[in-house]
């Protein structure tokens, strides 16, 4: 949606507009097609009731008194080499490889993980971010909410008073991050992943005199993910033409995925080997905003926190649109399983207590994943 210039200030450009205009041709360090450094980290958004921001909430966080099962999982990764639906794209750089599987891509640093934690945060940091969470016992960062520059309409106006009356804009849509980091135990490597999430500006009201200005959560962009997975590859030591070819590369297309209700059980259906589509899984579930409070790749199992926006009848028209809730109070834990089947890899969707759900809710969560995962 169209944004308008703070009119309130307007008066001010007219009067400065000679200082600002020859404010324009200040030379500044090119930094990439995205620019998050000039803008402001924002609040936390203010959704619609009921309309998810899909971030993780704190309370969900798993106290670090818990006995975890992530130690299980390191443990016995038996992917840490390259499996057989796994490609490096280029050689290696300086102990940095650009991984592939169909369409996924991650980063793959010959360090182990206690080392590379410090160093991913703070390339974060240096690209304008702050942090909504910081869990270093997963391996999670996730970012705040960051206004995007480069999605302001370029109004005549805008593009005449040029970057020095950028502060009088401000974006449609907000970017956060989702850093993931997967230790490979076996080889002392470690698994880099970045996930992009969007949120878009939208009227709410009953007409267009009384609509108020809200947030509705956006399409994730793979372009974002790959950009910012090009220049984190230039900020551990990579050349930047070596990563920017080898983050460029051609992606394969996804695998095929389908939904399957059988005996009155339903899952989705995975055509790929275990642990690409253990991956293909996780990255679903980084990229709908899920909390994962655990995960053991052992048994094949994430431990996730979902409110269904469904379970109210009288809930407003946006929750429909909402496929994430942290309202803790509505919320509840499920088991995510990821095991091999006769036809390739099935997803499954559990109570807390283990025992296979094929509710309505089931069917939506496993639906959301199927959407990524296609």
């Amino acid at each position: 949606m169209k944004r308008l210039i703070r009119w309130a200030q307007l008066l001010g450009i007219v009067v400065v507009a000679g200082g600002l205009i020859s404010a324009c041709s200040t030379t500044q360090k090119d930094i990439g097609p995205t620019d998050y450094q000039h803008s402001e980290s924002r609040p936390g958004l203010q959704f619609p009731p009921g309309l998810s921001t899909g971030r993780m909430d704190p309370r969900l966080i798993v106290p670090e008194g818990r006995s975890t099962r992530l130690s299980t999982y390191d443990g016995d990764r038996h992917d840490a080499g390259v499996s057989g639906g796994v490609g490096v794209v280029l050689p290696e750089a300086e102990g940095l490889q650009v991984m592939r599987s169909g369409s996924q891509r991650w980063l793959r640093v010959s360090t182990v993980a206690d080392t590379v934690w410090p160093q991913v945060r703070e390339f974060f940091v240096r690209q304008g971010f702050e942090f909504h969470l910081e869990d270093p016992r997963l391996g999670i960062l996730e970012t705040t909410w960051r206004e995007n520059k480069d999605d302001i309409p370029q109004t005549t106006i805008r593009r005449w008073l040029g970057k020095a009356a950028e502060f009088l804009y401000e974006s449609p849509t907000r970017d956060r991050y989702r850093v993931r980091l997967e230790r490979l135990s076996d080889t002392g490597q470690t698994d880099i992943f970045i996930t992009h999430r969007r949120a878009i500006e939208i009227e709410v009201g009953p007409d267009s005199n009384e609509s108020t200005l809200s947030w509705a959560p956006g399409d994730t962009d793979p372009e974002r993910e790959a950009e910012m997975l090009t220049r984190l590859m230039v900020y551990l030591g990579a050349d930047t033409l070596h990563a920017e070819a080898s983050v460029a590369q051609p992606v394969e297309q996804k695998a095929l995925a389908n939904f399957v209700k059988r005996d009155d059980q339903i899952s989705v259906l995975v055509s790929q080997d275990f642990a690409d589509a253990w991956r293909a899984v996780g990255l679903a579930l980084d990229r709908l905003g899920m909390s994962v409070q655990d995960r053991n790749r052992t048994e094949g199992k994430y431990y996730v926190h979902y409110a269904d926006p469904y379970r109210h009848a009288d809930d407003s028209v946006f929750s429909k649109l909402a496929f994430w809730r942290s309202d803790d109070a509505a919320a509840d834990d499920y088991i995510i399983g990821v095991t091999d089947s006769a036809d390739g890899v099935e997803v499954t969707l559990s109570d807390a207590d283990g025992e296979r759900s094929n509710s309505e809710t089931a069917e939506r969560i496993l639906q959301l994943l199927l959407e990524q995962l296609l």
